[in-house]
């Protein structure tokens, strides 16, 4: 049975694409039926950042987690509507979750999206390696895209790139606007040669 565990947990279960008890009509519900779903993380997002920083960095106690879920079969979106400790946006795709609902505790639903809070909402962990090497991958991009554009390019010896020069005729190689005539007048021989061929 720890096998079992343990694989399901550092497997996409998306590739399964079993169906499971997770009501499909979720947009039209406004609590999930009780029971346990076991679902995964494909995308984690604090959406009080600005939208290059909503994957890299949290807003501390004022944040707002938005989670897209996948339960093998189906997609949807859960919103951090009370803190849960062990969420952040540091969990990879891959993470699973166990949501719990009961008649007590619902767990419920606002304009199709769940309102996840700390007693519907237990995180297992795992981890999926193809999933987590490209989330690294995107988010190294991401950082050395935003520090491209915050510095420029660097060279690996501390040099910049070299100064922008203005393009000036009467500087360019060959000399000005005769040598500019003699050159179209060389062209337009080489088309002519080459069209007659």
């Amino acid at each position: 049975q720890r096998h079992v565990e343990e694989y399901l947990l550092d497997t996409d279960i998306r590739k399964f694409g079993l169906a499971s008890l997770f009501p499909k009509e979720l947009p039209r519900l406004k609590e999930v039926p009780p029971g346990k779903y076991f679902v995964q993380i494909t995308k984690i997002a604090d959406i009080t950042q600005p939208s290059k920083f909503q994957e890299d960095f949290e807003g501390g106690k004022w944040r707002l987690l938005a989670l897209d879920l996948s339960d093998g079969s189906q997609k949807f979106r859960g919103i951090e509507y009370g803190s849960i400790k062990d969420l952040g946006v540091h969990l990879p795709p891959g993470t699973k979750l166990l949501l719990t609902s009961t008649q007590s505790a619902p767990l419920r639903v606002a304009n199709g999206h769940l309102l996840l809070e700390q007693h519907c909402v237990k995180v297992l962990w795992g981890n999926v390696d193809k999933l987590v090497v490209t989330w690294k991958a995107s988010k190294e991009v991401e950082e050395k895209r935003l520090l491209w554009r915050t510095e420029g390019v660097k060279k690996s010896d501390g040099e910049g790139a070299p100064p922008w020069v203005a393009f000036d005729p009467k500087k360019a190689r060959g000399g000005g606007r005769k040598a500019l005539d003699e050159d179209f007048a060389e062209w337009r021989k080489l088309g002519a040669a080459l069209g007659s061929t």
